[in-house]
């Protein structure tokens, strides 16, 4: 299994403990995406502590909007510092949150700049889509800037609908589902149609914890079990046949020479 997407420095739980459930579950990789420019060293440095820990780094939109057009240059450069290490393995969290942000302007001036930096080192973009500003859905705004670059996404937390998954194949984009499919059924049909070799799976930790846990506890990557449980339910499918394939989707986009 793989856990594509936690925030582990967010969790309060002892991390040593957290990482020794996820390998008894029998989760192979865990994904951890930066949100700001102040948890970049902590999320290089879980990589390096944690075998089975990969890193992205990058900038949570609705902390884009507050920044200075300055930190544009930054982010590059703080990128680039992480370029080399075999633990970076793409660009993110970055996208368009239209649901919190206020300033969708700063938010598309920042996704851009990550998609940029992501295009010149050939790494792929973890990108976070939620809301809609003006008639426009973050997903149909940040669909259309994706063609002016020459990269290989996935959209976190895939929460859209039938035609935004069919559009998302089409260009070989990836399309994660977290926990939230565990007690919201209005994925269930996008679930049951999506092409097994372009979903992902991930925990959203320390967010989402889905049922059982849900309301009960903080999320964990142990927890993506109970993903892997679902998207096996309703696809029908034996969730080894399941599993295999998903690790395989990771190592496809991540972990590819």
């Amino acid at each position: 299994m793989v856990d594509s997407h936690a925030h582990l420095h967010m969790i309060s739980k002892n991390t040593d403990e957290v990482i020794e459930r996820a390998k008894k579950e029998g989760v192979k990789y865990i994904l951890c995406p930066s949100t700001s420019f102040e948890d970049i060293e902590e999320v290089a440095l879980l990589s390096q502590r944690y075998e089975i820990v990969y890193s992205a780094i990058g900038i949570h939109p609705l902390y884009a909007e507050n920044l200075e057009d300055s930190d544009l240059n930054r982010l590059e450069r703080e990128i680039l510092r992480f370029a080399e290490d075999r633990k970076l393995v793409a660009i993110g969290e970055t996208g368009l949150d239209f649901r919190k942000g206020k300033n969708p302007r700063k938010q598309i001036e920042f996704f851009r700049k990550h998609l940029e930096i992501a295009e010149k080192i050939s790494k792929p973009v973890i990108i976070h889509t939620r809301g809609e500003k003006d008639g426009k859905s973050a997903f149909s705004v940040a669909y259309e800037i994706l063609k002016d670059f020459n990269v290989s996404a996935v959209f976190h937390c895939f929460s859209w609908g039938k035609e935004e998954m069919n559009k998302a194949f089409e260009r070989r984009f990836f399309i994660s589902f977290s926990g939230n499919i565990t007690f919201d059924r209005k994925l269930d049909e996008v679930i049951k149609q999506a092409d097994i070799g372009r979903i992902l799976t991930e925990t959203d930790s320390p967010f989402l914890t889905p049922k059982p846990f849900r309301g009960k506890d903080e999320n964990e990557p142990s927890y993506v079990r109970f993903v892997f449980k679902k998207i096996s339910e309703i696809k029908e499918k034996d969730i080894k046949e399941i599993s295999c394939k998903i690790t395989e989707n990771f190592e496809e986009i991540f972990l590819k020479k």
